[in-house]
């Protein structure tokens, strides 16, 4: 269900399994801090602890769908319910998100079903500050450190579809 995503790009509200894509108008530029534990979390196993009540606990996403422009919006809006069993299971991927928004991340959540953990920035010498930390820390984390990309980007880079 992920293929049609990557065959538009930029930012989407996903449907169905996924495949019913709206696009969603590009926000603006971002630092993307990716933490990366010494660890990984098998598909099979994040969604065997996938929390079944979880929709009682989600927000509104209303104000995400259609052509609604995400920008300037705290990604607070957005989520990933697979972390609910997850964190219960890996406290320490809890910690590095909590520690992402400590350090100034606007938002940090779970990447897919584990155990990447995504922190946003709006200011790119913050982010570098926290690779910084990260880097003399005792944590056993590899870091990533790169920028969103707009759909215009993404359709232009060299992945090209097959005509």
């Amino acid at each position: 269900s992920d293929v049609p995503y990557f065959l538009i790009g930029g930012y989407a509200r996903g449907q169905g399994r996924g495949e019913i894509l709206s696009p969603l108008d590009d926000p603006a530029e971002m630092t993307i801090l990716l933490i990366i534990p010494d660890f990984g979390i098998s598909a099979a196993e994040a969604y065997r602890e996938y929390d079944l009540t979880i929709m009682d606990k989600i927000g509104d996403i209303s104000d995400l769908s259609g052509n609604a422009s995400v920008e300037g919006k705290k990604r607070r809006n957005w989520f990933n319910d697979l972390e609910w069993g997850i964190f219960a299971k890996y406290p320490e991927l809890a910690e590095i998100r909590d520690k992402l928004i400590h350090f100034g991340a606007e938002d940090a959540l779970m990447s897919g079903s584990g155990s990447v953990v995504v922190g946003s920035f709006s200011d790119e010498s913050v982010a570098r500050s926290v690779v910084n930390a990260i880097e003399i820390g005792d944590w056993a984390w590899r870091v990533i450190l790169t920028r969103n990309v707009t759909r215009d980007e993404y359709q232009n880079s060299s992945c090209h579809t097959l005509d």
